[in-house]
């Protein structure tokens, strides 16, 4: 039996919280989720972006992301618009490169498509991360005002601990004084 790549966990606990959340999905996940994908942009707590089509890395040794060819990198990120925009009524205004790796002609492409690059000012650890205590003390360590911190919406080996670090973390830092809101609104 195949796995879930979905997370829900994720989802209901930021809705239960009233949690905003700013989304970045590959097309090949949204394919994959598309009842998912047009309930999450439903809701008034998500804001959506684009994580490529493929995840597959911008420039040579970004983790051990598969490297996505120069010749095939518009294609790639044209598409996933395209299925984003399918299924939220939405073009992405947002758009997030796979691994955070990316060279100055790729900012130049994506903005050339009518996007914002973002990255993160924190990742969380939680990425094939089994160890709760360990993702949640790197972020209560590392957090800033402003910060954006990067999480992942898989389950599975991925990132097992997400939702049960979310449960630690956001009370945690509610308690401190911090707020949460979308990249737009940052």
């Amino acid at each position: 039996m195949e796995k879930s790549f979905y997370n829900s966990a994720v989802i209901e606990f930021l809705q239960h919280e009233r949690v905003p959340a700013t989304l970045f999905l590959t097309g090949l996940w949204a394919e994959k989720y598309e009842k998912e994908v047009r309930a999450l942009a439903l809701d008034s707590l998500f804001e959506i972006g684009s994580h490529s089509y493929s995840h597959r890395s911008f420039v040579e040794s970004c983790y051990s992301l598969p490297i996505l060819p120069g010749n095939e990198k518009e294609a790639d990120i044209l598409k996933s618009q395209e299925i984003l925009n399918k299924l939220t009524g939405k073009k992405p205004t947002l758009f997030r490169f796979p691994g955070g790796c990316y060279s100055k002609s790729d900012l130049v492409l994506v903005k050339k498509l009518g996007l914002r690059a973002v990255g993160w000012t924190l990742a969380s650890g939680d990425a094939f991360n089994k160890n709760t205590e360990s993702i949640v003390q790197n972020i209560m360590a590392r957090v800033k005002p402003g910060a954006i911190v990067v999480f992942h919406l898989h389950q599975s080996h991925y990132a097992p601990k997400t939702a049960d670090v979310l449960k630690i973390v956001v009370p945690a830092l509610k308690k401190q004084g911090y707020e949460f809101t979308t990249v737009s609104n940052l």
